[in-house]
């Protein structure tokens, strides 16, 4: 199964598993992973992070002047580079 970063929405561990939900409303729960239940959790927590601050970055370049928190809601909405609808940017300003 591919899941690609910009469709998962939130990622918690709970009862010795990982639970991963999905921007479609979909929720996939990671069981039995022992030792590498906290490696997945860090590693898909800290990659979202990393995808964010990249749009946030090419966001501050595009346009300077915004100022971070509108970055930080524009790159939630344009994650990985998924475009995003007029009406959205509009009720951010």
């Amino acid at each position: 199964m591919r899941l690609p970063y910009c469709y998962i929405s939130d990622v918690k561990e709970e009862n010795y598993s990982i639970r991963v939900d999905t921007e479609l409303g979909e929720r996939l729960i990671f069981k039995g992973l022992g030792e590498k239940r906290e490696f997945l959790r860090r590693s898909l927590t800290e990659s979202m992070s990393l995808l964010s601050m990249r749009t946030q970055r090419i966001i501050g370049e595009i346009q300077p002047q915004l100022d971070t928190m509108i970055r930080r809601k524009l790159a939630d909405l344009m994650k990985d580079g998924r475009a995003a609808g007029k009406t959205e940017f509009d009720k951010l300003s």
